[in-house]
């Protein structure tokens, strides 16, 4: 017993054969009953028929792209048939039994049983055997009835509502067009190569007293200039006038294939006759030839094949702001990280796209979506090929303004040891019927890229004076892991003064937060609360996907070194200490740490001058690393000075102060100006100020005298130039030195020194 072959059927049972299989109501809904109801053509009486690699059979609804379901996948008599989308399973799977033969409009075809795989004795059922439309169809006992048996009966490659291209049998490249796509009255119709154009394409609709031919692109119908059968009677476009002129017979001859598509073969009867014909004139085959009426000859000029086709309607909504959202209710984006479990990706992702608020989900006007996958190899980082585009379906969709997003979603799966991205095309465009035939709208398309999301991990913390180093760890097994910090927190206030990127972080190692970036240094044994996003090598940030985990910090003070000091230039110390390779001293004041120079070296020993600020507490800590790689950091050393005076430390380590005559004290003027500009208009008595981010600020020294302690040309030297500046309260900040300006004496010299405060 033989299987139907593949393709598109209407399914039509025994107890009636003017009545086929229906989806009710055309619903695109999952769960939407299947009924019977009478023979109409429509899309929801088209089925697919297709075969697994098992041999059973699935039917799938060229409406919806569902397939026929039983809820459950229940196996007791009496169980209702419904679409449901693809899901694979057996609930889905039908074998089809053949049985006697039925005709139906005088052609006989072969019957089938269409029964449950996992039960064979469920077979698909006319419900009470009824006959009227709306009559459900269930699965029940075998019983060998006709209630059970149906037909399959081929589509038409032609239909009352199609849009076709008509092409000659001559030379099937060229296709009956409306000369330079005119929507003018009396346009003429010729031959002219296939562009695939509206101007090619005419829907055709049965009036009852003959056949219409409307052309898409101008809404007007192929007619009989001025009426007239006769011989030569020009063919032209012509607005609707209901006259026997825009009539025409169609008579099939059987079918052709056409690049791949089966085209009804027809000779069209002016005036829905058969006397005249259009015909192509003088059988020419070259674009540009015309298409008149001529009496009926039989000749290859007046047979045309019908090519199906579909036409966009310039006039319908284009889909626009289109992506990919995590859920129903997201926003549209097109990469994404879905984060995994043991390196095996399980996520689904919804295309989602706005358009017109009237564009609906069901009935007249609706959408139509295809997609495809491909997957990047782990391997090597190269693109497998595409797979294969889906049919067009149509997409069950959330609404929500206009923004409407596709249900059901898309799943995104693979495993890291094989694929380690893949992504999703999809198009979609609005669909409408005019005249009973579907009309599109522009294609929109997407292509959403879909990454591995590692998972990272944090231990323990160390606060050095390089930063705060933090253990870390990902299960990321190609290439690299990005981390961007965000926000460092400790004690419930904010550390971290601007965001700090690390890249390459290798696996099972560490990152350090700069120094630099904190404004406090950690308590010991505090807990620090990190917050930071991050990407990896295919995707270097994933945008707006954070994470926050938590860290304990210590200070690592690993291995104890001696530093020894001695008094300096300019109010300054010598920091001497042993060194191992790579030693690094910083001096800590106001919980901010600051590296210092190294102004010597004898022997072993490395020197670095310390420019302490005054009546202030402070503490020197020194790093290194030995050539093994091992590091260690010196227990913080604790200095305190009460020693007053304004002193300057210039980036080579030069270092000039002032301090002052015994019994006077020493002044600072600290003034704030803001950047502005101004303007005069000449239409006003008063100037417009406008006032920019930033702000000047000034330091004046004044009163001072040099006692010993530097000299003259040492302080003159100091203008124009940049420094870290200490003043006797103890401040410290980074000045640009503007102007000196002396009155001398014999032993001393009054001093003002001019400086303004740099970031």
């Amino acid at each position: 017993m033989a299987n139907p072959t593949a393709g598109d059927y209407y399914i039509v049972p025994v107890v009636n054969t003017g009545k086929a299989l229906d989806v009710s109501g055309g619903s695109l809904a999952n769960g939407a009953n299947v009924q019977i109801y009478a023979l109409n053509q429509t899309d929801a009486q088209v089925f697919r028929l297709s075969f697994r690699t098992n041999g059973t059979a699935q039917i799938t609804s060229r409406l919806t792209g569902k397939s026929l379901d039983i809820p459950g996948g229940s196996l007791v008599s009496g169980a209702n048939v419904q679409m449901y989308t693809d899901n694979d399973s057996r609930a889905q799977e039908w074998t089809l039994t053949e049985k006697s033969t039925v005709s139906i409009s005088g052609t006989t075809y072969e019957t089938y049983e269409i029964c449950l795989t996992r039960a064979t004795t469920l077979c698909m059922d006319v419900y009470g055997a009824g006959s009227t439309d709306g009559t459900n169809v269930w699965v029940y006992t075998r019983n060998d009835s006709n209630a059970q048996r149906w037909a399959f009966v081929p589509v038409s490659p032609f239909k009352s509502g199609g849009i076709y291209e008509i092409k000659s049998s001559l030379k099937t490249s060229l296709n009956v067009d409306i000369a330079g796509g005119s929507t003018a009255n009396g346009a003429n119709a010729q031959l002219y190569s296939d562009n695939d154009t509206n101007a090619q394409k005419f829907i055709f609709v049965n009036e009852g007293n003959g056949w219409s031919i409307r052309n898409v692109a101008s809404g007007k119908y192929l007619d009989i200039a001025g009426g007239s059968l006769a011989n030569g009677t020009n063919v032209q476009s012509y607005v609707d006038n209901d006259t026997r002129a825009q009539r025409w017979r169609v008579d099939t001859f059987g079918t052709t294939g056409v690049s791949g598509a089966t085209c009804q073969l027809v000779r069209l009867g002016a005036g829905n006759a058969a006397s005249y014909r259009m015909d192509v004139e003088s059988a020419l085959t070259k674009p540009g030839s015309n298409i008149q009426i001529y009496e009926s000859n039989g000749t290859g000029a007046q047979l045309f094949a019908l090519f199906p086709t579909w036409a966009v309607d310039p006039n319908m909504p284009a889909p626009h702001s289109i992506g990919f959202g995590t859920s129903l209710t997201a926003n549209p984006g097109t990469s994404y990280g879905p984060l995994a479990s043991n390196q095996q990706i399980n996520a689904r992702y919804y295309p989602m796209w706005s358009c017109a608020d009237a564009w609906a989900t069901s009935g007249p006007n609706s959408y139509q979506w295809r997609y495809r996958y491909r997957y990047m190899r782990s391997s090597n980082s190269s693109w497998e090929d595409w797979g294969a585009w889906t049919s067009w379906l149509t997409a069950l969709v959330t609404r929500n303004g206009q923004k409407s997003t596709v249900t059901q979603g898309l799943p995104v799966s693979f495993s890291l040891a094989s694929r380690k991205v893949c992504q999703i095309q999809f198009d979609v465009r609005a669909c409408g019927i005019g005249e009973l035939s579907l009309l599109y709208g522009a294609t929109s398309s997407c292509t959403g890229t879909f990454y591995y999301r590692q998972n990272v991990s944090f231990g323990d913390s160390a606060w050095s004076p390089e930063g705060l180093r933090v253990a870390c760890s990902t299960d990321y097994p190609y290439g690299t892991t990005n981390l961007y910090v965000k926000s460092v927190k400790w004690g419930g206030k904010e550390r971290l003064t601007g965001e700090v990127a690390v890249k390459q972080l290798d696996d099972s190692t560490s990152f350090v937060i700069p120094q630099s970036k904190l404004n406090a240094i950690p308590p010991d044994e505090a807990t620090a609360t990190i917050v930071f996003d991050y990407g990896t090598d295919q995707c270097a940030r994933f945008g707006g996907v954070t994470q926050t985990r938590t860290t304990t910090v210590s200070l690592d003070t690993t291995t104890a070194e001696t530093v020894t000091f001695s008094e300096g230039p300019g109010m300054t110390l010598n920091a001497t200490v042993n060194n191992i390779g790579t030693t690094k001293m910083w001096m800590i004041t106001d919980n901010k740490a600051t590296e210092l120079m190294r102004v010597a070296v004898s022997g072993n020993n490395w020197t670095f001058r310390v420019p302490y600020p005054f009546n202030k507490d402070y503490d020197i800590v020194t790093s290194g690393t030995s050539s093994d790689g091992n590091r260690f950091y010196v227990d913080r050393v604790q200095r305190r000075e009460k020693k007053a005076a304004h002193a300057w430390t210039l980036p080579d380590g030069t270092s000039v102060a002032i301090k002052t005559r015994e019994g006077e004290a020493l002044t600072t003027d600290h003034s704030i100006d803001a950047v502005y500009e101004a303007n005069i208009l000449n239409a006003r008595p008063w100037e417009t100020v406008s006032f920019g981010e930033t702000r000047k600020g000034r330091f004046s020294i004044e009163g001072a005298t040099i006692v010993g302690v530097s000299d003259f040309e040492d302080v003159e030297a100091l203008v124009g130039k940049h420094a870290i500046y200490r003043s006797p309260a103890g401040d410290t900040c980074e000045v640009a030195i503007l102007s000196c300006a002396r009155s001398a004496n014999k032993h001393w010299a009054d001093i003002t020194v001019t400086m303004a405060r740099e970031a």
